[in-house]
């Protein structure tokens, strides 16, 4: 079982990772949601903003698995 169990250090760098592009990914929706306010194509705004909430919801369950990981 422990030659199946990913290294701490191989973990640490996943997880810094997956931090780099949700914070990417929150700055793109923040921007998106900028635009919308400034009155940009609603109708395109809002696809592309629906689909960084769903890059940041898989992210966040990503960052969810490497702490379950690390508990095991």
């Amino acid at each position: 079982m422990q030659l199946l169990r990913p290294s701490c250090d191989t973990l640490a760098a996943q997880r810094t990772d997956l931090e780099r592009q949700l914070h990417k990914v929150e700055e793109e929706a923040a921007n998106l949601a900028t635009a919308m306010a400034r009155g940009g194509n609603l109708s395109a705004l809002l696809d592309a903003l629906q689909d960084r909430e769903r890059q940041k919801a898989h992210l966040r369950q990503q960052l969810d698995g490497l702490a379950g990981l690390r508990q095991v």
